[in-house]
């Protein structure tokens, strides 16, 4: 029997994307979905054929100076949390309350720290989600945290380390947590925890939507969690769902090239990335394709040569594919979208799970990794350069890439949701 799902999430497209992928499968299985977010993805999720609610807060994502403060690398977690998200809990909950209403299940991205709260109240059933291993803290797989890269050499020291780490960790971003806290007092639930890590779990069903290759199943994992794989959605906004006709011809008439890009969000606070970028590809001598965002060319300060070419947003499964190495940023939607295509890569993390993984996909000997704030020319042009002439990098990306099976992945994360919801209607 059909039933109404409400997906509740914040983020970049890097976490609507696979949103967005389980939304239309779920509808091609005959639910009706809503996908309740920031009203700046409205356009792009109705011409998809979601059903949309706004969901507050309300970010400009356009704002200036907004890129910056969010990608500060040791600021930027808390300013997001603490200063956007925390302050509007009970504008949050109010939103979801109204489309939860009259839903019979909620997906839950990790952000949306209300959704839990609505979904208790209402005593609808409910599953979360993450979509990179960083979102679970485990204290027997630790995630590289922005404000504690310095921790990286102590990765494999084990829990005895970790735990009483985490648990500092814990305690910290508690008092971010005040408005979530006296939200659910007035609401009268049970306190579960810390919004930001054990509470944004749910008891019955969660799932981390990543390749095992990215990150095992861990023992201090939430219970009921499950890692179909990674799940995709690759449209542009509305109609740029192809590669324009230039990038296309040439890609068509020589090497493939080194494709360059920061993603939707990071790119908004490129700095200086596209013009080192430039000057080490000048310096290589290869071909490059730079995606710049819809205002980077009002940005750029190198004159271009033929052997470069410049897009705003394109389709990553239509671009990578076709490329020697990808330069990114190293949120979880471009690297996986990178695995996927079986290329060899340089991450360049900014903040947030982009330096976990980093870390991982240099573990997995498929890339480098060149520290965003030491990005130069010549660091860049020797990463890539050690890529390009050592095979192996590229023959391990392929090989990865023959694990990946989206459609099994998609498969299993509606089956598990359809199972668990039909249980807890059927026993309700």
């Amino acid at each position: 029997m059909a039933k109404h799902i409400v997906i509740a999430i914040f983020g970049s497209l890097g976490d609507l994307h696979p949103m967005m992928g389980t939304a239309l499968a779920l509808q091609q299985r005959g639910h009706r979905v809503t996908i309740a977010t920031n009203r700046y993805y409205q356009a792009k999720i109705e011409a998809a054929g979601i059903g949309f609610h706004g969901l507050r807060p309300e970010f400009d994502v356009d704002e200036p100076g907004l890129a910056a403060k969010l990608f500060n690398r040791t600021m930027g977690p808390q300013y997001l949390i603490r200063d956007c998200l925390m302050p509007t809990m009970s504008e949050m909950y109010e939103d979801l309350y109204q489309i939860l209403s009259s839903a019979d299940y909620l997906i839950s991205h990790t952000l949306a720290y209300a959704a839990p709260l609505a979904a208790q109240t209402l005593n609808i059933p409910w599953a979360g989600v993450v979509l990179a291993p960083t979102s679970f803290f485990s204290a027997y797989d630790p995630p590289i945290l922005p404000n504690g890269s310095f921790l990286t050499p102590c990765k494999n020291w084990g829990p005895w380390f970790w735990k009483p780490l985490l648990g500092l960790g814990r305690l910290q971003t508690h008092f971010w947590c005040g408005p979530y806290h006296r939200l659910r007092e007035q609401l009268n639930l049970p306190n579960r925890g810390n919004p930001i890590f054990e509470a944004q779990y749910s008891p019955d069903l969660n799932f981390g939507l990543f390749s095992h290759m990215l990150g095992a199943p861990q023992p201090d994992w939430p219970p009921n969690t499950h890692t179909p794989g990674f799940v995709f959605y690759d449209q542009g906004d509305i109609s740029q769902n192809k590669l324009p006709d230039h990038l296309e011809d040439f890609l068509n008439v020589g090497d493939p090239p080194v494709v360059f890009t920061l993603g939707s969000a990071a790119v908004r606070d490129a700095r200086d990335f596209y013009e080192e970028s430039i000057d080490a590809v000048k310096a290589l001598g290869c071909r490059a394709v730079f995606l710049i965002g819809e205002e980077g060319l009002n940005t750029l300060r190198r004159p271009l040569t033929d052997a470069m070419c410049v897009a705003h947003y394109v389709p990553y499964s239509q671009l990578f594919s076709r490329a020697a190495v990808v330069v990114h940023q190293g949120g979880v939607g471009t690297t996986a979208q990178v695995m996927r295509a079986g290329k060899p890569m340089v991450v360049v993390p900014f903040s947030f799970d982009q330096l976990d993984n980093a870390d991982r996909m240099t573990r997995l000997r498929v890339g480098k990794t060149v520290d965003r704030f030491n990005y130069t020319a010549a660091r860049i042009q020797k990463a890539i350069a050690a890529i390009l002439t050592h095979v192996e990098y590229t023959n391990r990306a392929a090989k990865l890439a023959a694990e990946i099976n989206p459609q099994a992945a998609l498969d299993e994360t509606c089956r598990l949701i359809e199972a668990h919801m039909n249980y807890k209607i059927n026993s309700a």
